[in-house]
C-alpha cells in the first residue's frame, strides 16, 4: 500500500519481530506524514532511492528496546525513520542541514552508514559516533555549522 510516489506502508513497517497489524494501522497516518519528509529528502540529494532499514520505521516498545531506542523514540508513532542510499549518510546529512525541509531531528550514523530523521520542527542535530567503550556518543552539530563534517570540533558532546 502506498504511503507517497516512493514509499509503502509495508517497507516502514518491516520487522525483526512482529508489529501487530491493528497498531501499525493505527499509525498509518503519522507513517505517511513521514514518508513524505522522506520524499523531500529524496528531491535534494537527486532523486535518488532511499531505503528504509528493518526496524528503522515503525517500532513496538519490544522492537524499540532490542534496538537500543530511546523510550520516548519517535520510532513508537511512526514519526521517524533510519535510512540509507547509494551516497555517503554525512553527506545526505548535511545536504539535508543545508535544505528548505523542515524535521524534528536529524542523525548522522556514518560509521553505520545510516541517516535517522524524525517529523516535528524543532530542526535538532547529532552525529552519533562510539566511544571507547563501544558507547553511543552524540554530538550535538549547530544547525548553521554546514562543516560540520569537515570541522567536527565545532560539534558539542552531549549525553
Amino acid at each position: 500500500m502506498l504511503l507517497t510516489k516512493h514509499f509503502t506502508f509495508e517497507e516502514f513497517v518491516k520487522s525483526s519481530r512482529v508489529i501487530p497489524a491493528e497498531f501499525a494501522i493505527q499509525k498509518y497516518e503519522k507513517l505517511k506524514e513521514t514518508a513524505t519528509l522522506l520524499e523531500g529528502v529524496r528531491k535534494i540529494i537527486g532523486d535518488i532511492p532511499l531505503y528504509i532499514s528493518t526496524d528503522g520505521g515503525l517500532r513496538t516498545y519490544e522492537t524499540n528496546k532490542l534496538n537500543g531506542g530511546a523510550k520516548t523514540s519517535q520510532h513508537l508513532e511512526g514519526e521517524a525513520a533510519d535510512f540509507s542510499c547509494a551516497k555517503d549518510a554525512m553527506e545526505v546529512f548535511n545536504l539535508i542541514r543545508a535544505s528548505f525541509l523542515t524535521w524534528g531531528q536529524l542523525i548522522s550514523y556514518p560509521d553505520r552508514k545510516f541517516c535517522h530523521i524524525s517529523t516535528g520542527t524543532k530542526r535538532e542535530c547529532l552525529i552519533a559516533t562510539k566511544n571507547q567503550y563501544g558507547e553511543p556518543v552524540y554530538k550535538r552539530v549547530p544547525l548553521e555549522d554546514i562543516t560540520a563534517y569537515e570541522n567536527p570540533t565545532k560539534s558539542k558532546e552531549i549525553g
